[in-house]
């Protein structure tokens, strides 16, 4: 409630924009909330504001709090993308836009939630033999992840620190910049009236469909992604199906 209500003079208050909210449901979906859980919030949030109302305080009349829509959403990076948004943060050059950099790639190539990089420790990491164990807090489990040449390469050059990715309030912040610099532009309009905006989380829907799209099973997917079920790997079936439908065309040739 206090997030998104901000204190005025006496007991009067003013309710902040629809921008917040905006960022609230980013912020949320990134964690890996599903869009139903997200809705509960946003439910109990409309509530509040209209009880603000009722009790006579000040709310902005331009606030609106929009349920997410039912329809999923699977917003990738395409290769073109990946390589304008680390270009971007390494022009910078900067300490919070390197951290950011790191990120993205290891976001990109291993899949997990914002929330689990942010939180891994080395304890989970066996850099010999280029593993990762990933603790899922969302379903209580733990997923076994390889390391690519190079997440392993960037790892290795932070063993010196408390955890892999250390105060990184300024680079998840630059992460989002970079993302919205290249990815949400006007012309990218017919992208985001489709698949929705590019976020954080879009790199684990990009990590996804680049390895059902190369033969990788929806059941291996899930297993990777921490899904609780196969169900949840389901609305990147099309890609299955789109591997299917061409192999029994070449079948059909023959």
């Amino acid at each position: 409630m206090s997030a998104m209500i901000s204190g005025e003079i006496g007991s009067k208050c003013q309710t902040r924009n629809t921008s917040d909210i905006e960022v609230y449901i980013a912020a949320r979906t990134e964690e890996g909330l599903s869009a139903n859980s997200v809705n509960a919030e946003l439910r109990v949030i409309r509530r509040v504001v209209k009880l603000a109302q009722r009790d006579g305080f000040i709310v902005n009349p331009k606030l609106r709090i929009t349920m997410l829509s039912g329809s999923v959403r699977k917003r990738k990076f395409s290769v073109q993308e990946e390589t304008q948004i680390l270009g971007f943060l390494a022009a910078d050059g900067g300490e919070s836009s390197t951290k950011a950099r790191e990120l993205f790639v290891f976001l990109l190539d291993t899949g997990v939630r914002l929330n689990e990089a942010l939180h891994c420790e080395w304890s989970d990491f066996d850099l010999d033999g280029r593993t990762f164990e990933v603790h899922r807090s969302k379903t209580s489990s733990i997923s076994s992840l390889g390391l690519t040449r190079r997440v392993h390469s960037m790892l290795s050059t932070k063993t010196n620190q408390p955890m892999p990715f250390f105060e990184m309030d300024r680079a998840v912040k630059c992460l989002r910049m970079a993302i919205d610099t290249v990815c949400n532009t006007p012309s990218h309009a017919k992208i985001i009236a489709r698949d929705g905006r590019a976020v954080i989380h879009s790199c684990r829907d990009t990590f996804a469909t680049r390895l059902i799209s190369a033969g990788l099973t929806l059941y291996e997917g899930s297993k990777l992604l921490g899904h609780s079920s196969q169900h949840m790997t389901a609305k990147y079936s099309h890609l299955e199906s789109r591997d299917v439908a061409t192999r029994a065309a070449s079948l059909l040739e023959r």
